[in-house]
């Protein structure tokens, strides 16, 4: 049985930002540079030639700052641009369809399109399919937007045929 890939229409949550993070090697290691930066004091600490408890002292500190920096990062970042997108128009619907050309998207404050050859990576979770159209930066379509299972393993399995048929990025 074949199942159409027509268009699918999506707003996105926190939680499909957040999954970016889980997609994207780069965003991770972007992450976890960003939340050692408290390392590098704790080490100057060290070199300065602090022992004893003010070492002790300065490591938790510098480790609670780690730990909150990852958590903005991951937990509230996301939230906080999920709501902005919705504050400035971004909550309605964006409409998203695959052509043999590329990814056409069309919303009320902006339509774009990729051709396949720009397109980075096509790349399916258990949950979402993500189309980089740089890097880190990615079209996430949720398997919660498509009517069935069967619709969401079409489009993934017809995107990844269009990217890799377009794509000099795409190994072989």
């Amino acid at each position: 049985m074949s199942v159409a890939v027509d268009e699918v229409s999506i707003v996105y949550d926190a939680a499909d930002l957040r999954s970016l993070y889980a997609a994207c090697a780069r965003c991770r290691r972007n992450l976890f540079v960003i939340s050692m930066i408290p390392t590098i004091f704790f080490l100057f600490d060290v070199i300065s030639g602090d022992r004893g408890e003010a070492l002790v002292s300065d490591l938790i500190a510098y480790s609670a700052a780690a730990v909150f920096i990852a958590f903005v990062l991951y937990f509230v970042s996301p939230s906080v641009t999920a709501w902005r997108r919705a504050r400035n128009g971004w909550g309605r619907p964006m409409f998203v369809s695959l052509t043999p050309n590329g990814l056409a998207m069309r919303h009320p404050a902006q339509d774009s399109s990729y051709h396949w050859s720009a397109i980075k990576k096509v790349m399916t979770s258990r949950t979402r399919i993500f189309i980089f159209t740089t890097p880190v930066c990615a079209i996430i379509l949720p398997r919660r937007i498509f009517s069935s299972d069967q619709q969401f393993e079409a489009w993934s399995q017809q995107a990844e045929r269009y990217w890799r048929t377009a794509s000099p990025h795409a190994a072989p």
